[in-house]
């Protein structure tokens, strides 16, 4: 595994641990819930962004009272070159080829760094993989489905296959016939809220973490 990779994920996890806990500690509770939101944001922002910032290299500069010190104090007279006396050229040996067996070289036995990284490709690899058949799904059930656009620009996408309501940007899912007049208005002015302030930008975002830093509990929280 490539170790500027395996340093990146490290420095954004603690990140993230540390901004999720600071979140959850301070405003989780609170009840502005766009500010919630744009917090949440801040706290992507930074996991991601705040590990692949350089930080200003500082130069060590000598203590001040060690420069004076040399220079109060006389330095040390300098020792008598000794007296060096002919003799016979020094002739180095001649190295031999050393020859390594074919075996040794072919020996490619991967590292427990290499093992980290092929299960962390794997498992990312299978989320992200989950998360595209998801997403193909809720594209087949679209377009096996009763669509209706509405004056708010707001489509309406109808199947008895639903269950629970739910809306995916501007698209709003429902199973009309679980749903008397006075549910259905509750419903619809609460899945306007979230397909007209594109909350599904949210949930993919969080989807997405979920699959990187899937070894961190505190991107599923």
């Amino acid at each position: 595994m490539n170790y500027e990779l395996l340093s990146y994920l490290l420095k954004a996890s603690l990140v993230l641990a540390i901004l999720t806990t600071a979140y959850a500690w301070l405003v989780k509770r609170e009840t502005f819930l766009q500010v919630n939101r744009w917090l949440l944001w801040i706290n992507v922002a930074a996991t991601l962004l705040l590990p692949i910032i350089p930080l200003p290299d500082l130069e060590w500069v000598p203590d001040a009272p060690a420069q004076a010190v040399a220079v109060v104090l006389p330095s040390k007279p300098a020792s008598p070159v000794p007296k060096v006396t002919k003799s016979e050229p020094f002739i180095a040996p001649t190295p031999q080829a050393t020859t390594v067996p074919r075996a040794v070289l072919e020996d490619s036995s991967l590292s427990v760094w290499d093992w980290i990284g092929i299960v962390y490709g794997v498992v990312a690899g299978l989320l992200a993989l989950k998360l595209l058949i998801q997403l193909g799904a809720l594209w087949r059930l679209q377009h096996g489905s009763t669509q209706y656009e509405t004056e708010d620009g707001v489509y309406l996408i109808e199947s008895d296959k639903i269950t629970s309501p739910f809306s995916f940007f501007n698209r709003i899912f429902y199973n009309p016939t679980h749903h008397n007049d006075d549910e259905w208005a509750q419903v619809w002015t609460h899945e306007c809220v979230h397909a007209h302030q594109l909350h599904s930008i949210d949930m993919l975002t969080a989807e997405v973490l979920k699959s990187v830093f899937w070894f961190n509990p505190f991107a599923g929280w």
